[in-house]
């Protein structure tokens, strides 16, 4: 997964405006994962969904063979589409908000 620079810059200005540090690298780098991963299985779920609306039918009976082929297949594909270029958005909206969220609060007076 790829965060690019003006999500780093978001992310350390947010960071800043709160008044406080980072995350360490090690969370920092497991939510981007998570972000990445989430956004894998929505998309994953929207390519079955809307496998799901294609009248039955065609060349080839429907067996459990291709069933199993196709969620295999609708998997990667939603795994490769969240790496690329920044896949949907949608890691980069839950990571910066995920960011301002955890970061440190100020304290009410």
């Amino acid at each position: 997964m790829k965060i690019t620079a003006a999500t780093a810059r978001a992310a350390e200005e947010t960071a800043k405006e709160k008044g406080g540090n980072l995350l360490p690298p090690e969370k920092e780098r497991q939510l981007k994962k998570a972000c990445a991963d989430f956004e894998a299985l929505f998309a994953y779920e929207l390519f079955k969904t809307m496998r799901r609306t294609i009248p039955p039918g065609g060349l080839l009976p429907k067996s459990v063979k291709n069933d199993s082929w196709e969620m295999i297949m609708d998997q990667h594909v939603a795994e490769e589409l969240s790496k690329r270029n920044g896949g949907l958005g949608l890691q980069k909206i839950l990571y910066e908000h995920a960011v301002r969220s955890l970061g440190p609060h100020k304290s009410a007076k």
